[in-house]
Order: C-alpha cells, then structure tokens, then sequence
C-alpha cells in the first residue's frame, strides 16, 4: 500500500470515527430508553455506584448514565471507570468554563452551525469541511488553541441534545452532518493534521457516548468513500450503525436526506432554503 493510500486511510478513520449502512435510519427514542429486567437491574446497580460521586444535577439522570453504560456493553464496572474518567477531564480542561472563553480568531474559518433540526425536533451540527485550512491553523500555531474550539462545539451539541430532551421528553440524540464539498488531501490530510484529528475522534469517542445518532457525510471523495467502506468492519457495532458516508452524486444523498430533514432547515449546500448565523455571506 503507497503512502498516498495510507494517508487516505488515517484521514478516513480519523475524521469520521469520532464525529460518526449508507441507507439512514434514525434511532428512535423507544429504542434508546427502552430496557429488559436484567439491563435495568444493571443501571440500577450503576446508579448506586456512582450516584455519590456525580458533580453535576444532570450527571444524576438516568438517561445520562444510561449512555454510558450502553457504551459500556453493560459492563457496571467499564462504565464507572469511563464515567470516572470523563469527570477527571472537565474538571482537567475547564470544561464548565469554556464558553467564556475568546475564540473569535477561530469563528471565520472553523464554523459550524446548531441551527438546524430534523422533522422529529432532534437538533444537528453543520460541519463544513471542506472549507478549512487545518494544515495552515497548525502551522501558525494554532492547533491547541483549535482543539480547544473543538471541544467547546462538541460540548455545545451535546448540551443542546440534553436541554432539548429535558425540553420535550423524547429527544436522546442530535445528528452530526459533514459537507466534504472541497475536502483536499494536502490540506486536511497532512502529516501534522493526522495527531490533531486522532484527538478529536478520542476526545468525542470517551466524554460524549450517543451524542450523535447519525453522523453523516455528503461529497465525499471518490479517494476516500472506498477507503471508509472498507474500515467500517473495524469499527464497533454503534459506530457502524451510526456512520452513513454518501459520495458526490447528489440527487442520492438529498434523497437520503429528505427521510429525516426537512429542506426549510437545511442550508443551501444541502438543497436546503436556510441560512444559517454566521453564513449569510456564502449565498
């Protein structure tokens, strides 16, 4: 395998592991809150262990821990340590003080959008890859600081998933929707960017567990789309489950796309009719 093939192959896995079956189907809230006798027992048993150790009020909710255990095979003990673990992190890297922080610098270049929502009033995050320069944020030393934008989206997303399920009492996920239109190997695929990426795919993978329900990638390019089918059997099974890669043959992936979105909350890059904050000058 030449170098160029293997750079594909750790930019695929790299990119759309963490942020992550081609025919979309959405995991219904029944789905997600439903549990047989010997899973509650566990989650009961979880909650016992945890319970006194848990900082925040919406750590307490069963949902919440339920995610982790789910993504901890119900294995009681996995789940803790993961828990545990994810508590060290926020505590570590300011987590609960992020948003004051100034990222204006970032905001031009790295944009993504929490406006939309899909026809169940589950919300999703609009990436646009192919618009960046990851090679050039890392070169003029940026890439802490990125990573630290990085992590302050990730945790908005989420957040918003939990307020809305609070909200409405049947919301458990968001989606994540990356637009690869423009993507290019050189600039997003260097050798400085793979660590960085790697990062991000650990960082979302260990602190927000069925965050996203589909994580789905339109314009992909023909390099990559055989290379990320052929990972697909190395990822677990709610990854496999979640991640829905669509190439540039765009009546297929607006088709796919008008099962679970409606195009007045779609921007115009997806066919859509909505302009989001902070994009108004692209259209």
């Amino acid at each position: 395998m030449g170098f160029e093939m293997i750079l594909q192959l750790f930019v695929s896995v790299l990119i759309f592991i963490g942020l992550m079956q081609n025919s979309c189907k959405a995991i219904t809230f029944e789905e997600d809150v439903t549990l047989t006798l010997a899973q509650k027992g566990l989650l009961d048993e979880f909650k016992i262990r945890v319970m006194p150790k848990l900082v925040e009020p919406y750590m307490q909710d069963d949902l919440f821990l339920l995610k982790w255990l789910r993504y901890s095979n119900f294995n009681v003990e996995s789940a803790e340590s993961r828990l545990l673990k994810h508590m060290a992190w926020r505590k570590k890297n300011g987590m609960d003080t992020i948003d004051q922080e100034d990222f204006s610098d970032l905001r031009p270049d790295f944009r993504y959008s929490l406006e939309g929502r899909d026809k169940l009033g589950r919300s999703f995050i609009y990436f646009e890859a192919g618009t960046i320069d990851l090679r050039r944020a890392l070169v003029q030393g940026k890439g802490e600081k990125l990573m630290r934008y990085v992590d302050k989206g990730l945790q908005e997303a989420c957040t918003l998933v939990r307020n809305l399920g609070q909200e409405y009492k049947n919301i458990t996920r968001g989606h994540l929707i990356i637009n690869l239109d423009g993507f290019n190997i050189m600039q997003h695929g260097c050798l400085r960017c793979i660590p960085f990426l790697l990062r991000i795919v650990i960082g979302y993978e260990e602190n927000y567990p069925e965050c996203a329900d589909q994580i789905i990638t339109v314009n992909t390019p023909s390099s990559v789309e055989p290379v990320l089918n052929a990972i697909k059997a190395l990822l677990s099974p709610g990854m496999r489950k979640s991640l829905h890669i669509y190439g540039t043959n765009r009546r297929q992936w607006l088709n796919e796309l008008e099962k679970d979105f409606d195009f007045d909350k779609l921007p115009p890059s997806l066919g859509g009719s909505k302009i989001y904050a902070g994009m108004e000058d692209d259209y």
